[in-house]
């Protein structure tokens, strides 16, 4: 602020202004952010608590680091073990700063990304599966990776933040589902959903924000054994029984997957009009989403989809006491599935 008096002579009075000359407002800057264009990379420094160079003695190594939610780098010192000069120790330092990846741009995004939790992520993973242009999940395989997220995932992993999920977390996750008696193949499954969601956060290049080496033996990923798997079967005697003891409404249901092999999506996706005229022939044009034999009173038509190629397409051995399917029934019906007779005689009845 200039303050310049101006002396006015009238009479014998003397007044005095004063008049304010406004300078321009000087912007504030802003604080540039974090950019690994405006580094050159770092190679740190070395120090020993003595004074000279000691071969004996401990020598230390000092660097930045980015650290995740801070606006500002941080000064990391590591151990180095006895170095016979400061050159050895030099490049015992640069070795750690390479292994560690401290001037490689996945750790720089990697810490820099803003701070989002896994729940948050996963959230948004969900929301993408069924609406993106290549390959869209569908609806039935959301609703499972969902369950999948409801059950186990998200109450242990839900309020981490995405760069917390490593190797370490995932073990202890593998712990807790594998001492709860989870089988393998279901441990495989719920720790494929966590690295699909930590998979699935991208930068604007598209490229992994935290890019995983997943250590398998580390985390202690059980492998899935198909002969130790447990598969329950059901003879044919045992069949009667269930059949005899069931419901007549779930009765029905439980004999036609028992003679077709028809999942229980497909069975209850069939209508009136997908049988032949003697309830012999079904043809599988889609299936129900999120369903099982406790949801049978729930399942309605509006969760039928498109059943995929592979299941569409796929072929079945039937038993051999099951009649073949003839020549002109397999033409007329490319998709059809022949129905036991023991099936075949109630769907008959209640088609009329």
């Amino acid at each position: 602020m200039n303050m310049r008096p101006k002396v006015d002579f009238t009479g014998y009075c003397v007044v005095l202004y004063l008049s304010v000359i406004p300078f321009p407002a000087t912007a504030i800057r802003r604080k540039r952010g974090q950019s690994l264009s405006r580094r050159i990379g770092q190679t740190g420094n070395v120090f020993q608590r003595n004074k000279p160079w000691s071969p004996t003695a401990p020598t230390y190594g000092r660097y930045w680091i980015d650290l995740p939610g801070c606006p500002d780098r941080k000064r990391r010192t590591v151990s180095l073990g006895t170095c016979s000069s400061r050159s050895v120790a030099r490049r015992k330092l640069r070795e750690h700063i390479q292994v560690e990846g401290i001037n490689s741009k996945e750790s720089f995004l990697a810490n820099t990304a803003p701070t989002t939790t896994f729940r948050a992520q996963a959230a948004k993973w969900i929301a993408s599966l069924p609406t993106r242009r290549r390959k869209p999940v569908k609806p039935a395989t959301v609703f499972g990776w969902q369950h999948a997220l409801d059950k186990w995932v998200l109450p242990e992993l839900g309020d981490k933040f995405l760069g917390d999920v490593s190797n370490g977390a995932l073990r202890d996750f593998i712990e807790k589902m594998a001492a709860a008696g989870l089988s393998a193949k279901t441990i495989v499954n719920y720790s494929q959903v966590v690295k699909l969601v930590l998979a699935s956060a991208v930068d604007a290049e598209g490229d992994q924000i935290y890019p995983r080496k997943w250590n398998h033996d580390f985390i202690g990923l059980p492998i899935v054994k198909k002969e130790g798997q447990h598969r329950p079967t059901v003879t044919e005697t045992g069949l009667g029984e269930i059949l005899a003891s069931a419901k007549e409404r779930y009765a029905l249901i439980f004999a036609l997957l028992a003679g077709t092999g028809l999942r229980i999506g497909e069975a209850l996706a069939l209508k009136p009009t997908d049988l032949s005229p003697d309830c012999r022939v079904a043809e599988v044009h889609g299936q129900q989403v999120g369903v099982s034999v406790r949801h049978i009173q729930r399942a309605t038509a509006d969760t039928a989809q498109r059943p995929t190629g592979i299941a569409r397409d796929r072929k079945e051995n039937r038993s051999p006491r099951f009649p073949a399917i003839p020549h002109r029934d397999v033409a007329a019906c490319p998709r059809a599935r022949r129905l036991n007779n023991a099936v075949a005689r109630p769907l008959k009845e209640n088609c009329n």
